[in-house]
C-alpha cells in the first residue's frame, strides 16, 4: 500500500554536503557516524575536508567512528603516509582524537538553524539565503559625506570575511591610530576610545552613536576617507616600495575631506 517504499531518495552529493554542513552530530557510541565524512570532531569539522591528504590515502573511507576508534583501527588505514605534510596531518588528527570518548548512547543529529535543534522547512528555506543580505546598516555608508568610490570601499570593508584583519588595519594598527589622531585634532573632534568592538561595523557604530543625523554623515565621511587613505598607503608600501609618514597620509586624507566639503558647500564664500 506504500508504493514509495524502497525507492531511492532523490538527492545528490551537493544535497548530502549541505545536510552535513547544516546539522550537528552529538557523538554517542559512534555506530551511525562515518569517520571521514561526517562533522563529528569537537570543532564541528569534517575529517575528509580538514585533512584531504590523509583521506586520499585512507584504505577504508566509509567506516563508522566506532569501528575506526576501536583498537585505533584508523591508524591501519593510513599506513601509506610518505610525506612530511601528511605526517603533520596525521599528528594533528591523532591529537584531536585524544579528546574523543565514546559512550553507550546512540549518536544524535540536531539541526543548526533552529534553537531547539529540530528541523523545519521554514528554517531550511531561510538557511538558503544566509549571508545573502548584509547584517549591517547600509544607510550609514550611502549617506556618508564622501565620494562614491570611497563608499564602495567602505562596503567591501564591512563585507570582508576576515574582520579581525580589517579591524587591525582600521583601528588597532599604531600607524592608523596616529593618522586618526591628526584627523581628530584638525576636525576638533574628541577621539572615540573603542577597544572592545569585534568588527569594523561595530567600531563604526560606536563612533556615530548618540549624535545627530548631520553629524553621523560627517563622521561617517571622515571615517571612510581615513580608511581609504590608510588602505592606499598600505598598497603604496606593498606594490610600490614607497612609504609616507602618518602626518603625510593624514594631510592627504584631510585635503580630500576639505575638497569634498568645499565642492558640496552652498556658501558662495567657500
Amino acid at each position: 500500500t506504500r508504493p514509495w517504499c524502497g525507492l531511492t531518495l532523490p538527492y545528490d552529493v551537493v544535497d548530502r554536503d549541505l545536510f552535513r554542513a547544516w546539522t550537528r552530530i552529538h557523538l554517542g557510541d559512534g555506530a551511525k557516524t562515518q569517520f571521514w565524512h561526517d562533522a563529528w570532531l569537537p570543532d564541528g569539522s569534517i575529517p575528509r575536508l580538514r585533512w584531504p591528504g590523509l583521506f586520499a590515502i585512507a584504505t577504508r573511507k566509509h567506516r563508522s567512528v566506532q569501528k575506526e576508534l576501536s583498537s585505533a583501527n584508523w591508524i591501519r588505514s593510513l599506513l601509506r603516509i610518505s610525506t612530511p605534510a601528511k605526517l603533520d596531518d596525521f599528528v594533528q588528527l591523532w591529537d584531536c582524537l585524544q579528546t574523543i570518548h565514546l559512550s553507550s548512547e546512540s549518536d544524535r543529529i540536531s539541526w543548526k538553524w533552529t534553537p531547539s535543534g529540530i528541523y523545519s522547512a521554514a528554517s531550511a528555506y531561510r538557511a538558503q539565503f544566509h549571508d545573502s543580505f548584509p547584517t549591517f546598516s547600509v544607510a550609514k555608508i550611502w549617506k556618508a559625506q564622501t565620494e562614491p568610490k570611497c563608499r564602495f570601499f567602505a562596503w567591501t570593508l564591512l563585507c570582508r570575511t576576515h574582520p579581525e584583519t580589517i579591524l587591525h588595519i582600521c583601528r588597532d594598527c599604531s600607524f592608523s591610530s596616529e593618522v586618526f589622531g591628526f584627523i581628530h585634532a584638525w576636525s576638533q573632534h574628541t577621539p572615540m576610545v573603542d577597544i572592545t568592538s569585534r568588527s569594523v561595523n561595530d567600531h563604526w557604530d560606536a563612533h556615530i552613536f548618540g549624535i545627530s543625523k548631520k553629524e553621523k554623515r560627517m563622521m561617517s565621511g571622515r571615517l571612510i576617507y581615513s580608511w581609504w587613505g590608510i588602505w592606499k598607503e598600505r598598497n603604496r608600501r606593498i606594490f610600490r616600495g614607497a612609504a609616507l609618514t602618518a602626518l603625510e597620509v593624514a594631510h592627504l586624507i584631510w585635503e580630500a575631506i576639505q575638497c569634498r566639503s568645499r565642492a558640496c558647500s552652498t556658501d558662495l564664500r567657500d
